[in-house]
């Protein structure tokens, strides 16, 4: 209680105990859906899509498990070790179903959404968004966002996972830029891409207008720009992160510093199926209790403001295991000693300032090479300007980190000025008072449009630990010591060393 209590003074003083702020009540009904549903131990591991939408389309609203998918590539894999290492499975299992991901775009939207209804009602039959959003009214739940997929773009299988996982409905979108995220997104199709959104929540029949109603985050999952170039920017070269602007009402025509009134709060999904599942699967099932906090900043105004010293003290005081460089010790040479092992925590924060392939410490300067190995999936906070300029280039900050295993990151897309990052420890108590993602790293106000990306799903919460199911999983499946067992039988040893990775 003294966590919260100090959490809320931190966010919004002490009238906090008056009122709970929607960004507080929206965590409260991410928090009380997730844990209607007990978690089997178990990790089950697919080798495609059908497979993987199969094993996903057998969740609940009383029985879910991790899924994730092995393509056979090294990133994948790796992946896969750094969730079983965190989760810590009771069995790893091996799902392979017979099928196919249909062609026609319109009957593979109907199979995608024939397995979120699965989850929520017994028939096999596609069920249409608005039946869909009944069924959840009878169960008493109402979606707190939407999830924005196109289905020529495979980050969608991520976003099954979190529409699925979070009881969201999905809208289907074109992107008009098709995967360049580390370019930028046009004026006048970021403005279509908006359109497409508020229609899609229209169409749910669900109040989405304004902060405080039913729909409050969009999660896109979608290869496409993570910054946009607008028609307003200085002098024609200024960027501003996609995740700020989806989610607020006529942004694009308020200009430059003008405030526009949210009415949601986004995060961004990218990569091919494997990774959107990998960042879907983390957010999910992942109970963070362990910080690794790095601070290069001197202390002395305005930089002691993002004392990392003042966040560690808050996740100490939750019972986080906690690795802390502060002042004076915030070198490049602390840092290379400190990230000489691979890093085994569930979310690290570092303060900095430099371009997006290198940032600056107290003494001495780093580069995007230094980004720690990730022993486990590590949510990121970057205070820093540029480090998410090129989020899925591994030569920059940003997709470095990522790379490694980081399945959310936060950071600038362009020059922010520091005063854009709320506080790291306002973050760190707003993310343990149960405050989601998105809106535990955006200020409190309405604000104008700016380059704060947010890269992960918007409603990750820090949560007390889902009760674990005695139950099996609902269907068969190969435990991977027998696959282990017959690979080796048949000296298919490539298929022995995956697995032990995996």
């Amino acid at each position: 209680m003294l966590v919260l209590l100090v959490a809320a003074v931190l966010i919004h003083g002490p009238a906090v105990a008056q009122q709970a702020p929607p960004s507080a009540v929206l965590g409260r009904r991410v928090i009380g859906f997730a844990h209607t549903a007990e978690v089997v131990p178990t990790v089950v591991i697919t080798p495609d899509l059908p497979s993987f939408v199969e094993a996903v389309s057998r969740w609940t609203p009383k029985l879910q498990y991790p899924v994730l998918l092995d393509d056979g590539s090294h990133r994948a894999r790796e992946d896969i070790a750094r969730f079983v290492r965190g989760f810590e499975p009771e069995d790893v299992l091996w799902f392979s179903h017979d099928g196919a991901v249909p062609e026609e775009p319109a009957e593979r939207r109907r199979w995608i959404e024939s397995a979120l209804a699965g989850v929520f009602d017994s028939g096999t039959e596609p069920t249409p968004t608005l039946s869909l959003v009944a069924r959840w009214q009878d169960l008493g739940h109402a979606p707190p966002g939407v999830v924005v997929a196109d289905d020529e773009d495979e980050a969608w299988a991520g976003g099954l996972a979190l529409a699925a996982g979070r009881g969201q409905p999905i809208v289907w979108v074109k992107r008009t830029v098709k995967d360049r995220v580390n370019g930028a997104l046009q004026h006048t199709p970021a403005q279509r891409l908006g359109e497409q959104i508020e229609a899609g929540c229209e169409r749910t029949g669900l109040p989405w207008r304004g902060v405080g109603d039913a729909i409050e985050a969009v999660t896109l999952c979608l290869n496409t720009p993570a910054k946009v170039r607008t028609d307003f920017g200085e002098n024609g070269a200024e960027r501003f992160a996609l995740t700020d602007l989806v989610g607020r009402h006529g942004a694009l025509d308020a200009g430059r510093l003008a405030p526009s009134e949210r009415w949601a709060w986004s995060g961004q999904i990218t990569g091919d199926a494997a990774s959107s599942v990998y960042q879907a699967m983390c957010s999910l099932f992942y109970e963070p209790s362990s910080a690794w906090l790095f601070d290069g900043y001197p202390d002395e105004q305005p930089w002691n403001t993002y004392d990392s010293s003042r966040a560690a003290e808050l996740f100490g005081r939750a019972g986080f295991g906690m690795t802390l460089v502060d002042s004076p010790r915030g070198t490049h040479e602390d840092w290379l000693l400190s990230s000489a092992r691979a890093v085994s925590a569930d979310i690290a924060m570092v303060n900095s300032h430099g371009q997006q392939s290198h940032f600056a410490l107290q003494k001495g300067r780093g580069s995007f090479r230094d980004a720690p190995f990730l022993r486990v999936p590590t949510a990121v906070y970057f205070v820093h300007s540029f480090s998410a300029a090129q989020p899925d280039n591994r030569k920059t900050i940003a997709g470095r980190w990522r790379e490694r295993g980081a399945f959310a990151y936060v950071g600038s897309v362009h020059e922010p000025f520091l005063q854009a990052f709320v506080p790291t420890p306002a973050v760190a108590g707003r993310l343990l008072s149960g405050v989601p993602l998105a809106a535990a790293v955006r200020p409190d106000d309405a604000g104008a449009l700016w380059k704060i990306a947010v890269f992960g799903d918007p409603l990750l919460v820090f949560a007390r630990s889902r009760s674990r199911s005695e139950q099996d999983i609902p269907f068969t499946a190969i435990l991977m010591q027998a696959r282990v067992a017959a690979a080796t039988g048949r000296e298919a040893f490539d298929e022995v060393v995956s697995a032990f990775v995996m």
